[in-house]
C-alpha cells in the first residue's frame, strides 16, 4: 500500500490503561501523583485536546481504578484479554474508535503529556499526510503515537505484549515530532522510584 494518507479530520485519543503494572508492584495507575491518580493526567490532557473522542481502555483491576477517575467526556472500554499483552488493548481501542480517521495512542503512565502535544501530533499528520506520527524525546521514540486507519488492519495482526512500535519501525512514511518543553515531558512510570522522583519534581 501507499503509506501516504489523506489529512485526518476525526481523531480519537486512545489511552491504554489496562496493564498489570508488574514492575511497579501494585495498582500503578491508581497511585497518586501530586494528589491525582496517575491515569488522570492522560485523561485530562486528552479531554482538553482537539481529539474528537477520548477512549480509556481498562483491564487489570479496572473496578478499583475507575471509581478514582474523573472521566469527563472520556468513555471506557474494557479489555478482558489484557493479560495477553498490550496488543490486545490496541485492538480494543481501534474497535471502539469506529469511524475515526486515526487514533492517537497515549500511555496512562505518562503524566507529563500536555494537550498541546496531542494537538501537535494531529497537526503533524495533517501537514505531512503521514500514515503515522511518532514523538521523539531525549533521542528516543515514544508515544503519543498517531496511527491512521489505513494501518489498522496491520495493528490488528499484532499479537502479544507489543505495541505499535514493532509495526511502525518498518514503515517509510512515518513522521517524527520533536517534543519541546512546551509540549510537556514523556517520562513514563515503571517503578515506585519513578513516581517518587516526579513527586519531588527532580529530573
Amino acid at each position: 500500500m501507499n503509506d501516504a494518507c489523506p489529512p485526518v479530520q476525526r481523531v480519537a485519543a486512545v489511552i491504554l490503561a489496562a496493564g498489570e503494572s508488574r514492575r511497579f508492584g501494585d495498582s500503578k495507575l491508581a497511585a497518586t501523583l501530586r494528589g491525582r491518580p496517575l491515569a488522570q493526567y492522560a485523561i485530562d490532557a486528552a479531554n482538553a485536546s482537539t481529539a474528537s473522542d477520548v477512549i480509556v481502555v481498562v483491564g487489570h483491576r479496572a473496578d478499583e481504578l475507575l471509581p478514582e477517575l474523573r472521566l469527563g467526556r472520556a468513555r471506557v472500554v474494557r479489555n478482558d484479554e489484557y493479560a495477553a499483552g498490550q496488543s490486545t488493548s490496541l485492538h480494543a481501542g481501534i474497535h471502539a474508535a469506529e469511524d475515526a480517521d486515526a487514533v492517537v495512542v497515549l500511555l496512562a503512565d505518562q503524566p507529563g503529556v500536555r494537550p498541546s502535544l496531542i494537538d501537535a501530533v494531529i497537526e503533524r499528520q495533517r501537514v505531512t499526510s503521514a500514515a503515522a506520527v511518532v514523538c521523539s524525546w531525549n533521542r528516543h521514540r515514544s508515544p503519543p503515537t498517531l496511527i491512521h486507519r489505513a494501518l489498522w488492519p496491520d495493528v490488528e495482526r499484532l499479537q502479544g505484549d507489543i505495541g505499535a512500535r514493532e509495526l511502525l519501525g518498518h514503515r517509510d512514511h512515518v513522521a517524527v515530532l520533536e517534543v519541546t518543553p512546551a509540549h510537556g515531558r514523556l517520562d513514563d512510570i515503571d517503578l515506585r522510584t519513578d513516581l517518587e522522583r516526579l513527586e519531588r519534581g527532580s529530573d
